[in-house]
């Protein structure tokens, strides 16, 4: 009785968790802003729903495969994070620099008649 009490509290204690990485998800119009709270709500919520889950469920198999399910995105996270944030900075660098093409930023006398054979 007090292990199923425990479960759903935690397991709605979760899902409170992600419902802030929702809002914060579609609120936030750069990438990079996106990407903190669909952190937090991967961490902390996943965590939550888990352990909850794992005290309705009994100290079982189950338990121990939500215990390696948590940990296997605990340790995944943070790399497809880091990932995702690089690329997304290269993509908007390479954009900026797409849309000043015409400025060169390298520009000398001596390239002046290579630069005019580009452009033809």
């Amino acid at each position: 009785m007090v292990t199923d009490i425990l479960g759903i509290a935690f397991v709605i204690i979760g899902a409170l968790c992600e419902i802030p990485a929702i809002i914060g998800v579609f609120r936030y119009k750069h990438a990079l802003m996106r990407m903190h709270p669909a952190a937090i709500g991967d961490t902390m919520g996943l965590f939550f729903v888990a352990l909850g889950a794992a005290f309705l469920t009994g100290w079982s198999f189950t338990t121990l495969k939500i215990i390696v399910v948590v940990a296997f995105m605990w340790l995944t996270g943070p790399v497809t994070t880091h990932m995702l944030s690089l690329m997304t900075y290269m993509v908007d660098k390479r954009d900026i620099a797409d849309r000043y093409e015409d400025i060169n930023i390298n520009h000398n006398e001596e390239n002046d008649e290579n630069d005019e054979d580009i452009e033809e």
